[in-house]
């Protein structure tokens, strides 16, 4: 499409002007249309000016577009170079989301340890057998057989409930990626976190489940004192003892992170590490217990998790004035009981574990 050049318009508003000189007022349609043409002209200068010229213009101005063979004009194609300036620093601009990078999250594993069934019930009622008088004995021909005793003391629990729950506008929800399970992820394991710490130490307090198995447990006798002291490892050594001694086998230990990692690190006379390949029960860390704390026990025979309900997610927009506030309410919840026997566990004596002492002659093959 032609274009106007300045000198052009000059020339219009130069032959208006004498013919209104000559004829009078022109009429205001003319006028008009001359100043649309100039606010054009006008438009079209001040994108020249950095560099931008419509594709409508660049096609008319090529050479190879006007020199093009008549009879293929119809739906025929033409390729034409564009001209643009130089473009930087878009692409900083225009961020990748690249996920969300969640908080640790503490391993747990006191669960697994201990057998697990389910319950319809709201509560659970069992017999423990607390004491056995065994009188069997060889016996005379015609003599009174000897008589035998047992106790049986019984129990109920009752199922608690550990909940949380947790709000979120139902545009960052649908909207973001990765959220969604980032937040089931987060409520999954605050129950899991909050089931540990009772099944070792609710004291059976509604609605705190247990009794747990660390207030459960029975202190285990504080080790001989000896030059070097005793370490964790013999502690643990000594607790498996002394279950063995009334009948209970240990099958897993429970022990802090500090005291775990400690007991790792200690080394014999020849500065060789003898913690872990040792023959000690399953151990374990769990958060819920301090430094200086641990658990020794028969976990098969001496403890037992019952579930009503195992951790589930419910997403609802109904609750207090979410559905006008357009939020959501993600709420986790899980229902068990935890039943034990203290006799089948030993725990740190009175004033915790010694973890450090002087290394020791590690036996030679």
């Amino acid at each position: 499409m032609p274009t106007v050049s300045d000198a052009e318009i000059a020339e219009l508003h130069a032959i208006i002007g004498d013919l209104s000189k000559q004829y009078g007022s022109l009429s205001g349609d003319v006028l008009d249309r001359l100043k649309k043409l100039e606010s054009g002209h006008k438009s079209i200068t001040s994108m020249a000016a950095i560099g931008y010229q419509p594709m409508r213009e660049t096609l008319m101005l090529a050479k190879d577009f006007h020199n093009r063979p008549l009879p293929a004009q119809r739906g025929m194609l033409y390729r034409m170079p564009v001209a643009v300036k130089d473009i930087l620093n878009v692409s900083r601009t225009i961020p990748q989301f690249v996920g969300i990078t969640p908080l640790p999250q503490h391993d747990l594993w006191v669960r697994d340890l201990i057998p697990q069934s389910e319950t319809t019930q709201g509560a659970v009622s069992g017999l423990n057998e607390t004491s056995f008088t065994n009188a069997a004995a060889p016996v005379a021909e015609g003599a009174a057989k000897p008589k035998s005793d047992k106790t049986l003391t019984g129990y109920m629990v009752p199922i608690e409930v550990i909940a949380h729950y947790l709000k979120v506008s139902r545009q960052s929800y649908e909207d973001t990626s990765q959220l969604a399970a980032v937040i089931e992820s987060n409520l999954l394991y605050g129950l899991a976190l909050v089931l540990e710490s009772q099944i070792l130490k609710g004291d059976g307090v509604a609605p705190n489940l247990g009794p747990g198995l660390y207030i459960q447990a029975t202190a285990a006798a504080a080790p001989p004192v000896t030059t070097p002291p005793a370490t964790i490892i013999d502690q643990l050594f000594l607790a498996a003892a002394e279950l063995a001694k009334v009948g209970y086998r240990a099958t897993g230990a429970v022990l802090s992170s500090d005291d775990y990692y400690a007991m790792q690190m200690l080394k014999d006379t020849t500065g060789r590490y003898i913690g872990g390949g040792l023959p000690l029960p399953r151990i374990v860390v769990s958060p819920a217990l301090a430094t200086g704390e641990w658990l020794v026990g028969d976990f098969d025979r001496g403890s037992h998790l019952y579930v009503r309900a195992d951790a589930s997610i419910q997403i609802a927009a109904q609750n207090e004035d979410d559905f006008v506030k357009n939020k959501l309410t993600c709420l986790a919840e899980l229902r068990a009981a935890i039943v034990s026997v203290g006799a089948a566990f030993r725990k740190n004596p009175a004033g915790g574990a010694t973890v450090a002492g002087a290394p020791t002659e590690r036996p030679r093959k």
